[in-house]
């Protein structure tokens, strides 16, 4: 009997915690019973800890309390060893893993536990719907982390007290930041912001992650100088992150913490809790897609790029993967498609509104031909390749009304910003082209300088007002009919070919002159066969008879001149002012804001021909001009070479346009 009492101590013995024998040393996860986290631990001791046993001990034993206490740890799960100078080769253990040696006892460091597990501050009051995130401004982890959680909140509407704190260090009893001064300057700016602006804090993240902090703020309507004037503040708001970022341990970016209470390294394990399990990304899926992957775009019947990117870069796309994907377009010519893509913009803090023709796919944003054309595919192989279900971007139509955002979004616009965008828009190769074509025949014809002006002046003013009520909405039944893309194309090739004819022309003048030296040898004319094929086009009523000796009638000139700036403004208006002109045009249908938006639309034309303008005087003043005839005489050559590479120019544009 004393045999088998002496048999059951020993065992315990060497079972023991308190009790250890040489070479017996247990690896002891301290948790809460039932957390799902201590497989993963158990896994991991058994990959880096073979030597030793491993045990569980309740966190809520008076045992599991005593350790912690004595080796000052204020988290669970926790990884500790008693007796841990025993194990064989415990100095190259410590150096490993960074073990924390505290009299008998050592323990895994909370850095590297926060890497194994989601750590709860056991001694934290625990506050509901708290979400704290320790970021630094240029960490690219943080940014993606940050506008994926950002998404995830406005996208399921959830109820969360987001506040982001920022890592710095103290150096010589100043501040800095791992990536320089440029992020403390950042850092410093965001403080503020988040504690002055909370309700645009986000959406400047979001902004700023691909822009400067000057345009974030501009959108946000934050004026710089309010912004300068708080900046005495940030330094002190930055030393309270400091301490709390001391206090709890944390020196990692992006680190999250929940509820006051539990420390997170990453969004994988953020999704451990609810509201961000990712159960709930599954739910948002639209379950008619089947698990294809969608591509949103956004394009508009007036512009020649998304015309090029439906008709030429995504059919083969499509075809290719139509089991895979699924296409779904939006005009945003419609108010409620437009504000949709304001939308979509904001959540993926993309600044340049209402660029087009865009796609949305995942996480992704291709913007104009050449992103779409280069990209597209790699992204959907990329995806595929990966098993991912893209998120779907597709909703239901909804009333056609004039949303915030549309609103929000004009209120931004300056009077500088129309007047240049509308300058930048009226360099417009189809209408100098025309324009010039138009004149120079008239004057080769034989019309008076009177005449000429009177054409070249009412061709600009039909330009001007076909713009401005095109602006007002109107045509845009035109602009959606079959035949309108059918005719833009022919006459987009038709100017095309006409501008490298004029270049020829005067490149081979360009070459002649300097060759034979006679000036009334290579003097512009057009060939012949092509002023005729012109005058038979335009008619025999509209040119001068030299029988007769009599002149057109100016209305029939001024009518026709009137005809062709509408013909040319109407196939020519693609791709301005994407951004402005749909926004001024939904406002003109708002009350108190009509005549802003009215006036805005008048400044965008007026500005749009002035380039037009400038090319007339040109034209009418070489056509004209004695002084300019004496000037071209003597410096022919080089105006025919200027001539030839303008024409080359506008070739160039007009490619880029398509």
């Amino acid at each position: 009997m004393r045999k088998i009492i002496r048999r059951i101590i020993f065992v315990f013995s060497l079972i023991s915690f308190n009790l250890p024998t040489e070479g017996a040393v247990s690896s002891t996860i301290i948790a809460r019973e039932n957390d799902k986290q201590i497989e993963r631990l158990k896994k991991w001791l058994e990959d880096n800890f073979p030597q030793t046993e491993i045990k569980i001990l309740n966190f809520e034993t008076n045992e599991a309390k005593n350790i912690l206490s004595q080796l000052e740890l204020e988290f669970i799960p926790a990884v500790v060893w008693e007796n841990f100078t025993s194990l064989e080769g415990w100095e190259d253990l410590v150096k490993k893993f960074r073990l924390i040696v505290k009299d008998n006892y050592a323990c895994l460091p909370q850095e590297l536990m926060e890497r194994l597990a989601v750590l709860e501050l056991y001694k934290r009051k625990t506050i509901p719907k708290r979400l704290d995130i320790f970021s630094m401004s240029f960490c690219p982890y943080s940014k993606q982390a940050e506008t994926r959680l950002i998404n995830h909140i406005k996208r399921n509407n959830l109820d969360i007290d987001l506040k982001i704190h920022y890592l710095v260090k103290i150096k010589d009893g100043r501040l800095s930041a791992l990536h320089g001064l440029k992020e403390l300057n950042e850092n410093r700016r965001r403080v503020i912001i988040q504690k002055y602006w909370p309700d645009k804090f986000l959406r400047y993240l979001l902004l700023h992650k691909n822009n400067s902090y000057r345009k974030a703020i501009r959108v946000l309507g934050i004026k710089y100088t309010q912004l300068k004037e708080k900046m005495d503040e940030a330094d002190k708001l930055l030393l309270d992150d400091y301490q709390l970022a001391k206090e709890l341990k944390i020196y990692a970016s992006p680190t999250f913490l929940w509820q006051n209470k539990f420390l997170i390294s990453n969004l994988e394990q953020l999704a451990m809790f609810s509201p961000f399990e990712k159960k709930i990304r599954i739910e948002e899926m639209d379950q008619n897609l089947q698990g294809k992957i969608q591509i949103v775009m956004f394009f508009s019947p007036k512009c020649h790029a998304c015309h090029k990117v439906r008709e030429k870069i995504l059919p083969p796309i499509i075809s290719k993967y139509k089991d895979l994907i699924e296409f779904v377009e939006y005009d945003i010519e419609e108010p409620q498609n437009f504000n949709y893509l304001l939308e979509l913009e904001e959540k993926y803090g993309i600044l340049e509104q209402g660029s087009i023709p865009k796609i949305f796919i995942g996480n992704n944003v291709l913007t104009g031909v050449n992103e779409i054309q280069n990209n597209l595919e790699k992204i959907i192989l990329g995806y595929l390749g990966k098993g991912e279900i893209v998120t779907s971007l597709k909703r239901e139509p909804k009333e056609e009304k004039i949303s915030e955002k549309i609103i929000n979004l004009f209120k931004t616009f300056t009077l500088g910003e129309i007047l240049f965008a509308g300058l930048l828009d009226g360099i417009n190769p189809c209408a100098f082209t025309t324009l010039i074509f138009f004149l120079s025949f008239l004057s080769f014809a034989g019309y008076y300088k009177r005449e000429i002006f009177y054409i070249g002046t009412f061709f600009i003013l039909s330009v001007f007002l076909t713009y401005f009520l095109l602006g007002l909405g109107l045509f845009k039944f035109i602009l959606k009919m079959k035949i309108y893309r059918i005719l833009a194309e022919i006459f987009y090739k038709g100017v095309g070919i006409l501008v490298i004819v004029l270049a020829l022309i005067n490149l081979y003048e360009f070459y002649r002159f300097r060759k034979t030296k006679n000036f009334e040898d290579i003097k512009l004319k057009l060939p012949h066969a092509l002023k005729w094929r012109i005058q038979s086009i335009i008619g025999k009523g509209y040119r001068k008879e030299e029988k007769e000796g009599k002149s057109v009638s100016i209305i029939k000139l001024i009518l026709l001149s009137w005809v062709i700036g509408f013909i040319v403004s109407i196939l020519e208006s693609v791709c301005t002012g994407q951004v402005y002109l749909p926004t001024i045009t939904f406002i003109t249908k708002v009350s108190n804001l009509r005549i802003k938006a009215i006036f805005y639309l008048l400044v965008y034309n007026l500005m749009f021909i002035i380039p037009l303008v400038v090319i007339f005087i040109l034209v009418l003043y070489g056509f004209t001009s004695e002084r300019f005839s004496k000037f071209a005489q003597k410096h022919l050559a080089k105006i025919k070479l200027v001539t030839a590479i303008f024409f080359f120019s506008l070739f160039f544009l007009l490619w880029r346009l398509r």
